[in-house]
């Protein structure tokens, strides 16, 4: 190498080792508050009676935040999840018959996010909770595996597909697409990683509680739609 190219070169990486000092310095602003945005994908995982009638599932998504004080934000965001499909046997007059249900949500969050940054480990650790709205789809198919008559009488009830009747019904009114707008409130923490040029690395995971819909089944007992379940996220944030 040329003498004369190791000034040139020190100088080179001198600039690298400082870009991440540098783009933390230069973070997006409106109207002077600071603002970031983040996209992600993880596991759905579904908690006490929700998970009887999904499986372990993933979902992806996305937010933006505004900072509007130090350590404090408001993030609106979105996320999309589908869980495995699971089975349930439903009673015929004579015999029995398989249905399986698939459900999905969409949902739409509101958070106040609490930051606080670990300088020793160049790291943001945060903590938020907020309402959400969701929409919930489920897809019920079946019979699998045999042959059932559209008209046989079946009793079934499975609130979190979003079927319940307190009296039987011809078995051809039980498959089909179910659909629910519920409301309901998460809160979760996260932790995010600084790998410059204005990136973070992040892993967040929250508890979402979903209302729902009540249904009587056939004792006259009221059940109830309402679903928990834990939404993990590993992704990149810009700032």
């Amino acid at each position: 190498m040329s003498l004369r190219l190791i000034p040139r070169a020190l100088t080179i990486l001198a600039l690298l080792a400082n870009l991440p000092a540098v783009a933390h310095a230069q973070e997006w602003l409106i109207q002077g508050y600071p603002a970031g945005l983040q996209v992600g994908a993880g596991a759905a995982v579904p908690v006490g009676a929700a998970a009887g009638s999904s499986g372990l599932g993933w979902n992806v998504g996305g937010g933006g935040d505004l900072e509007f004080r130090p350590g404090l934000a408001i993030r609106v965001g979105y996320f999309y999840g589908r869980f495995a499909a699971e089975e349930a046997t439903v009673v015929l007059e004579a015999g029995s018959a398989t249905l399986r249900g698939k459900t999905q949500v969409h949902v739409g969050a509101v958070d106040l996010v609490w930051k606080r940054e670990l300088t020793d480990y160049e790291a943001t650790v945060s903590l938020f909770a907020g309402p959400v709205i969701a929409y919930r789809r489920v897809t019920l198919t079946g019979p699998l595996g045999g042959a059932v008559s559209a008209e046989s009488p079946v009793s079934f009830c499975e609130p979190h597909w979003l079927q319940c009747s307190p009296t039987p019904l011809p078995f051809h009114r039980v498959p089909g697409i179910r659909r629910s707008t519920d409301f309901g409130a998460s809160a979760g923490a996260g932790v995010s990683f600084d790998v410059g040029l204005r990136a973070r690395l992040f892993a967040e995971a929250r508890f979402v509680f979903l209302d729902g819909p009540s249904f009587r089944d056939a004792s006259g007992s009221t059940r109830s739609a309402r679903a928990f379940y834990v939404p993990v996220f590993l992704g990149v944030r810009f700032q």
